[in-house]
Formats: structure tokens, C-alpha cells, sequence
């Protein structure tokens, strides 16, 4: 994943004086969203693939945004990152899939 809490910052408009507080929640919002599409290490890579890593970027960003800009408050999350994941999920599912048939053929 190539998110920076830079882009964080640029995104939300604010100074570097919140940037220990966003790095935080940038790093919560990466694990949210692997955990949310799997939660087993070994398929890391998985989000290493050139297809996923933008959608993966996307979600992480659009999360930490919700929770800084509703922080302190009830955050369900924005259909948009929910629709990503549901997206992310599917690919994941064929991505395990054809992992499944390579171990087989070995």
C-alpha cells in the first residue's frame, strides 16, 4: 500500500501539527481494511497485486478520512468504502481461488 499520512494531510487540509494523530489513524484504517477483506497473513500478498493496490489505497484513505473527520463520534463508514470492500472482496475470492488451484498443480 502506498498511502502516506502526506496524502492524508493534503486530503483533509490540515498542518503537520496533526500529523502524529492522522498517522494513527491512517494506520488503523490499513489494518481495518485487510482485516476486512481477510484476515490471514499469508495472503498479504493479495494486496500486493497491481489491480488491487489502488482500490486498497482508496479504501484506506476514504476510512481515515471518515474516522478523523468523525472522530469521537458513532463512524459506520461511507458507502463508498463499503462498496470498495465489497469489491475487494470479490477479487480476493478469486484471488484464493486461483492460489488454490496453483498449490494443486504443484
Amino acid at each position: 500500500m502506498t498511502v502516506t499520512v502526506e496524502d492524508l494531510l493534503d486530503q483533509l487540509a490540515e498542518d503537520e501539527s496533526r500529523k502524529e494523530q492522522l498517522q494513527m489513524y491512517l494506520e488503523t484504517s490499513k489494518l481495518w481494511v485487510q482485516n476486512a477483506v481477510t484476515s490471514s497473513e499469508s495472503d498479504s500478498k493479495f494486496f500486493e497485486e497491481d489491480k488491487i493496490q489502488p482500490l486498497v489505497d482508496l479504501a484506506i484513505l476514504s476510512n481515515a478520512m471518515d474516522l478523523w473527520t468523525h472522530r469521537g463520534g458513532a463512524v459506520t463508514g461511507s458507502s463508498a468504502v463499503r462498496h470498495i470492500i465489497a469489491q475487494l472482496r470479490g477479487l480476493y475470492s478469486s484471488w484464493e481461488e486461483k492460489q488454490d488451484g496453483e498449490e494443486l498443480q504443484t
